[in-house]
């Protein structure tokens, strides 16, 4: 597999909660898994989320294949207002995972989509983003979610009360991460994986030969 190829000993891998990364890990041979490494879980978690889709499990997960340490982010993804986020991101557990955010140098993380009648996001699914919410972010062209911030077509991150309230690594670190990996499948994932792609916030993709057909024509 690719993953398992590119990582090397002394890799910090960083992973997102989403479906497609929690499938991903679970196809990872653990005869095949030698590296040395460390697993940090880049995002909160939805309370009572389903293991399938949970940043924790994956981390947890990958970090058993490894036979690895992991640091886990047991924070909610999105607070309830900022100033929860303030007092939670104060705690000494969270300051010292995000000290090691810098370090993170391969990071796979799923590529949400606000396209379509029933957008494929946990934050929609959620109840996060509302439907008049969603009809004001289409205005500014929104397609797509990348650990909880909202990108518009051209990759550009949208000022939202929700990625105000979000607990996350920071979109500034995420963007210094040399190997950012965007895995997401489906048509509904098309536009969204180009603006990442475009944005400069992934530089390499897992995806299906069709969704890969149609980001490339969009790049065209």
């Amino acid at each position: 597999f690719f993953v398992q190829n590119m990582l090397h000993d002394g890799d910090v891998v960083g992973l997102s909660g989403g479906v497609a990364v929690n499938s991903l890990i679970g196809f990872l041979a653990p005869e095949k898994c030698t590296q040395k490494i460390e697993v940090l879980q880049l995002s909160g978690v939805f309370s009572e989320q389903n293991p399938e889709s949970s940043a924790f499990y994956a981390a947890q997960q990958m970090a058993g294949k490894f036979g690895c340490s992991w640091s886990p982010l047991l924070l909610p993804v999105i607070a309830d207002s900022m100033q929860s986020r303030e007092i939670l991101t104060s705690e000494p557990s969270f300051r010292e995972l995000d000290a090691k955010f810098s370090q993170v140098n391969v990071a796979l993380v799923g590529v949400g989509s606000l396209v379509g009648a029933n957008p494929d996001s946990e934050l929609y699914r959620r109840g996060y983003l509302r439907d008049e919410d969603l009809t004001e972010l289409r205005k500014h062209d929104a397609v797509a979610v990348i650990l909880s911030h909202i990108l518009d077509s051209n990759g550009n991150p949208l000022i939202t009360p929700v990625a105000e309230r979000s607990i996350c690594m920071p979109l500034e670190q995420f963007r210094k991460v040399a190997f950012s990996i965007g895995i997401a499948g489906g048509e509904a994932r098309i536009r969204p994986l180009y603006a990442a792609l475009k944005g400069g916030w992934i530089n390499h993709l897992i995806t299906d030969s069709n969704t890969a057909k149609g980001v490339m024509a969009l790049a065209r």
